[in-house]
């Protein structure tokens, strides 16, 4: 959830510069999901009626060519919107392309206690168009198909027990989390990150995606506004390169774009809840009256079983 508070100079100067650096040179839809930390998604999910808005772009260090479709548009930028249903249901949309969408639905399956970390279900991209994927409706050759992506996720606060702030998740999915590059395979599906909240505005985050190593910093505004900063596919630093040269041009190096690393940024804005607390507090009343109706009708089916196998005891005595 996000943190209210008056933020420190310090922090104001810091998105500035993130922002000024990465605004004007975005290009493509950016690798961070809804509902998660930059590429993977998180078992917590948003209140009841709170709405998540959200954009996010990023830069390829290195300017790809793509042989296979040189008029590749890129200057794509998506965006979603995410509302939480009952505390425990997220359903959203996310917007790629004026023709291509993909919706995103998330329900926790387990609340988080002391020792116990919270888990969920979901799935991302639903969609008929044709392998949509994180990087946007133009990657339709990423080797596998990418749309319907299931996924089940387990967090837990480490305060409890390691006195830290730290949060950690872990998880397995199909789909956008499965590996294509020969250092991908050992992962196949697992993906798990790294939460530190450094102060009540700054958070570190660190995750391997399935496919890649990520990590970058998120930044709690106040009024529910939230910027995030990061880096993709860090292992392309040292792993990636040229994938052959241009035809057209001997001796220039034609790079694959979905194999680079790169810099990506998004700002988020949580409205809500809608209802008002009368509302809520209401809801929550009736709630705790059906809790107490099962509970009740519970104990009334326990004691009937335990008055059927009395019968049946005084029965068996009977007949003997």
């Amino acid at each position: 959830m996000n943190k209210i508070h008056q933020p420190e100079v310090f922090t104001v100067y810091a998105v500035v510069f993130f922002t000024a650096l990465l605004a004007p040179n975005a290009v493509f839809g950016g690798y961070q999901i809804q509902g998660g930390l930059l590429d993977i998604p998180v078992a917590y999910t948003i209140e009841n009626t709170e709405i998540d808005i959200g954009i996010s772009s990023y830069l390829i260090v290195s300017q790809p060519i793509n042989v296979d479709k040189p008029g590749k548009n890129f200057r794509e930028m998506d965006a979603w919107i995410t509302l939480g249903l009952l505390d425990r249901i997220e359903i959203g949309l996310r917007y790629y392309g004026p023709k291509t969408f993909g919706g995103y639905a998330k329900a926790k399956i387990l609340n988080e206690t002391s020792r116990i970390p919270c888990i969920s279900i979901g799935m991302l991209d639903i969609s008929p168009n044709t392998n949509i994927n994180s990087w946007g409706d133009n990657a339709s050759n990423y080797y596998h198909n990418l749309n319907y992506s299931f996924f089940i996720v387990a967090s837990k606060d480490m305060e409890p027990i390691l006195k830290a702030p730290i949060k950690l998740h872990l998880g397995v999915g199909s789909g956008r989390f499965v590996g294509a590059w020969r250092h991908s395979y050992p992962w196949q599906g697992i993906f798990a990150g790294f939460e530190w909240d450094v102060n009540n505005y700054i958070d570190i985050l660190a995750e391997v995606d399935g496919r890649d190593f990520n990590a970058g910093v998120r930044f709690n505004l106040p009024y529910k506004f939230t910027i995030t900063a990061g880096v993709g596919e860090i292992e392309q630093f040292w792993w990636g390169g040229p994938m052959a040269t241009d035809p057209d041009q001997p001796g220039v190096p034609v790079y694959d774009e979905y194999d680079q690393p790169k810099f990506s940024i998004s700002v988020q804005y949580l409205l809500g809840p809608l209802l008002t607390g009368a509302e809520q507090e209401r809801l929550m009343r009736l709630k705790n009256r059906i809790e107490r109706a099962m509970e009740r009708l519970k104990q009334a089916r326990d004691r009937r079983e335990a008055s059927e196998q009395e019968l049946k005891r005084l029965r068996d005595i009977l007949i003997k």
